[in-house]
C-alpha cells in the first residue's frame, strides 16, 4: 500500500485555484439554468455541490494553516477565500 503524503504548500495553491474555477463554473451553469423551463431539479443539485465544495474548502483550509507559519501567512494570505496575484499557479 502507498505512503499518504501531506498537501504541500504549491499543492495547497494549486488545490484553491482549482476550487475558484469550479466554483465559477457553478455559477455559471446556475446563471444559465434559472433562465430555462423546468430547470429547478437541477439548480437544486447544483447549490448542493456549492455547499459540498464549501466544505472541501473549509477542511483543505484548515490543513493549509496547520502547514504555514506567520510569513508564509504574510506572503499567500487566505489562499482558499481570497483570490490573488500570490495564488495564480500552474499546473503541476
Amino acid at each position: 500500500m502507498k505512503k499518504r503524503t501531506a498537501i504541500t504548500l504549491e499543492q495547497h495553491r494549486f488545490l484553491a485555484l482549482s476550487i475558484y474555477h469550479i466554483k465559477d463554473s457553478i455559477h455559471t451553469l446556475h446563471t444559465f439554468l434559472l433562465d430555462k423551463e423546468s430547470s429547478g431539479p437541477e439548480i437544486v443539485q447544483l447549490r448542493s455541490m456549492g455547499e459540498r465544495l464549501d466544505s472541501l474548502r473549509s477542511k483543505l483550509d484548515s490543513k493549509y494553516h496547520a502547514l504555514i507559519d506567520d510569513e508564509t501567512f504574510k506572503k499567500f494570505g487566505h489562499i482558499y477565500y481570497s483570490r490573488g496575484k500570490q495564488n495564480e499557479t500552474t499546473r503541476q
